[in-house]
């Protein structure tokens, strides 16, 4: 579980100029990873690519919403 503390310091780093940097980061990481070839050698082996890909940009999006969700929720 996340403290109150931690919430704050996670408030704060969203509030600190380098957080765009990082935002930045994982926008080009996400553009990175859709360029990849989806796909495959096998219908089975293109799905799994596609999927792949997918869930990548989702838990980087997600990771980046709970950063900013938890930071909302400090007392």
């Amino acid at each position: 579980m996340i403290t109150n503390i931690e919430r704050q310091q996670i408030q704060q780093l969203l509030q600190a100029p380098q957080w765009q940097t990082v935002e930045r980061l994982a926008h080009v990481l996400i553009e990175q990873i859709r360029d990849q070839p989806s796909v495959g050698d096998t219908e089975w082996d293109t799905i799994k690519r596609a999927f792949s890909i997918d869930f990548e940009v989702r838990g980087i999006r997600r990771f980046l919403q709970e950063c900013y969700n938890q930071a909302l929720e400090t007392k």
